[in-house]
Parts: C-alpha cells; structure tokens; sequence
C-alpha cells in the first residue's frame, strides 16, 4: 500500500509541476505531506523523517550551492574565455570542425553543472554559424544535449547529487570511479559529432565554403562577459586557484562543500575586494 501511495504521489507531483499552475515549492512541500498524512503517519513521525531528510541533504546542498557559486565566478571574470575563444576560430568553416567545436564548447560551459548558463554560452555564438553555412539549428541543440549530459555526471550537478542522497554516499567519491566511463563517453559524442558534421557537408554536395569566422558570423565577438574587469586578476593566479581546489578535491583532506566555500572566498577576495569591502562596510 505504502508503494502505491509513492508512486501515486510521484505522479501527482509531475502532473503539477507540467501544468505550470502551481510553485514547485508548493507542490514539492504540500503534496507529499499529504501523502504522508494519508499513509497514516503521525505528525511526530512527519517531524522525524523531515529532520533525517534534511539532514542528509545538507551536505551535498552546500556543496551545490558552492560549486556552481566557484565555477560562475571563474565564468564571470572570463576564466574560461581564451579556450572558448580558441575553439571558435579554429572551427572555421568545416562542418566537421564546427560540430566538434560544439562539443567540447558545451562541455567546457557545463563544468558548473548549470544547464541555463550552458546554452547561454553556447547558442547564442554558434547559431549564426549554423544558420550562415546552412546547417540544421537542430543539430547544435542535439550536440550541446549530448555533451552537456554527459558532463552532467560531475558531483556538483543534480544527477549524482541525488543519486548520493539515495546511496548515502559522498557525491564526489561516487564519482570518481565514473570518470573514465565519462570520458568514454565525451569521445563517443565527439565521434557522433564528426559523423554529423559529414552528412552536413554531403548535403552541401561536399562543398566547404570558404569563410572566415567573422565572415561566418558578422556579428560575433570575442567571447567575454560583460563585468567590470578593473581589478581582476592575471588568468595564471585563478589557473592556480582553480588547480589548488581541484587538488585538494580530488585528496579527500576536506568535505568538497568546504572546499568550494574556500575556493569561493579565495577567488571572491582577490577579483572582488572593493566590493567585498562595501558589504562589510
């Protein structure tokens, strides 16, 4: 009985959530206390399983919270510009070399686990370029998709998180085994981007047009966000920062929450302190 009360809530939370008409707060709060109410738990037990839950999600939300705080800040400040930026001219007007661009693009903009930042990142540069050399828009969703879900297996991101909590489990120790078989699988999506970006060119009678990135894309510009860049620093000193928090991840001296809170203070402070400053003040 219990299970199907579960599965009954799960729908009713899908449906509510699909019809747009309700907060996913409102509906994610209400409807399984319902549900619990309804299998005949007491408010006592409600207060239990509220405090065991939330208990055990603490952790990894503040590892959430400050992993994707860490990586859009190392975004903000153009952390990741130079190699997006290489990227884009190297593509040139091979279809091929576009559609791989796109790939590791993607995978690039995804390292903070946001998918709303990932494209972004990635349409906004890359559409023109499809849509001037003639290529299905169609296929640089489907690519930005692949590598972003295959990168979406970083600890930080909602997948693995959930999975943690189900497994009770540190995130980042269940996923460093899956490292290679993600690797594995940013190869096998590259290898699907060379295959598209064939049949792209032979649907263009196997004519590569010759044009620049500019001429591609009139409208495209050094990719960088627009922040005031006054005081940030060399890229070498947050290349050094970023290594530093990878190292001390990948050691297991410290919870990884802990360890993006420090990454955040440390790239905060050096890039931001005027700022920083006037909130103290």
């Amino acid at each position: 009985m219990l299970s199907i009360i579960g599965l009954i809530t799960i729908l009713v939370i899908v449906i509510l959530l699909m019809g747009k008409r309700f907060s996913p707060i409102v509906v994610l709060s209400i409807v399984p206390l319902l549900a619990a109410l309804l299998a005949g738990f007491s408010q006592s037990e409600i207060a239990t399983f509220y405090t065991e839950g939330i208990n055990k999600v603490t952790g990894i939300a503040v590892m959430f919270i400050f992993a994707i705080l860490f990586f859009g800040i190392l975004q903000d400040i153009g952390f990741f510009d130079p190699l997006i930026n290489f990227v884009l001219k190297k593509t040139g007007s091979n279809p091929i070399a576009i559609t791989c661009g796109t790939v590791i693009i993607a995978a690039i903009a995804h390292i903070d686990g946001s998918g709303a930042s990932t494209f972004l990142l990635t349409i906004p540069p890359l559409l023109p370029i499809y849509q001037r050399l003639k290529m299905s828009p169609h296929l640089l969703l489907l690519l930005v998709g692949l590598s972003a879900g295959v990168m979406n297996l970083i600890p930080w991101a909602g997948p693995m998180g959930r999975a943690g909590i189900v497994l009770e489990m540190d995130p980042f120790e269940l996923w460093k085994p899956l490292i290679p078989i993600q690797i594995m699988g940013l190869l096998l999506v590259l290898m699907m981007a060379i295959y598209f970006g064939w049949r792209e060119k032979v649907k263009n009678n196997g004519k590569l047009v010759d044009l620049t990135l500019e001429e591609a894309n009139p409208e495209i510009k050094e990719h960088s966000t627009h922040i005031d860049k006054e005081h940030i620093k060399p890229l070498w000193i947050n290349s050094l920062i970023a290594l530093f928090i990878f190292i001390l991840l990948f050691s297991g001296i410290l919870p990884p929450g802990l360890i993006f809170m420090l990454g955040c203070s440390i790239i905060l402070f050096l890039n931001f302190p005027k700022k920083i400053n006037r909130c103290n003040g």
